[in-house]
């Protein structure tokens, strides 16, 4: 008899007195495993639409708002705002409605701005973002450094005031052939 098939028979052969692990069990495991995976997915992805419904209804563009994030993620946003600038140009050549004024929008922020001024614009954005009072950049006994904490102060206290916002109710919509939920049944006395 070979190794390789006497390694077979043993690990197949668990004798009368052996625990062993039925092939069904490890099944029904992987199986409960997939389904609790599956079940934290769900939620999540339920969470993550809830949350997209409301943004919406508040005025948020949802597409460009995903863009955006992409592009904070990719760390690529100068090469977005050229690419951009350039199809918003194209477009006012083509004589297809772009104004100046719109082109100016692509203008990208000075880095000649006073440091101060910088910062305090990067520390409303933090405090806004919900960052942490720690991720102040500068040293607090700099310029920066305060007026980075005083605006992070500012942009938390907005974040806060428009987290407390009672959210806005999600209209139910009643796909057709469906019955409504049983504390949504109506019974007209006729």
């Amino acid at each position: 008899m070979s190794t390789e098939v006497a390694m077979k028979t043993e690990s197949t052969d668990h004798g009368q007195n052996e625990p062993h692990v039925e092939d069904d069990a490890v099944v029904a495991v992987d199986l409960s495993r997939l389904r609790d995976g599956q079940n934290e997915f769900n939620s999540s992805t339920g969470t993550y639409r809830n949350i997209c419904k409301q943004c919406d209804q508040h005025g948020l563009h949802m597409k460009a708002a995903k863009r955006a994030l992409q592009i904070v993620r990719d760390g690529d946003a100068e090469s977005w705002l050229v690419e951009n600038a350039a199809v918003t140009k194209y477009l006012r050549i083509l004589r297809h409605g772009v104004t100046q004024a719109q082109l100016d929008l692509f203008t990208v922020e000075s880095h000649l701005a006073p440091i101060d001024e910088v910062a305090g614009l990067d520390g409303l954005s933090a405090g806004r973002l919900g960052q942490s009072e720690t991720d102040n950049p500068h040293d607090l006994g700099t310029a920066a450094g305060q007026a980075w904490l005083g605006k992070f102060w500012t942009g938390r206290a907005e974040r806060d005031a428009v987290l407390a916002m009672a959210p806005v109710e999600a209209k139910s919509e009643l796909i057709e052939g469906e019955s409504p939920p049983a504390d949504e049944t109506r019974f007209d006395d006729d």
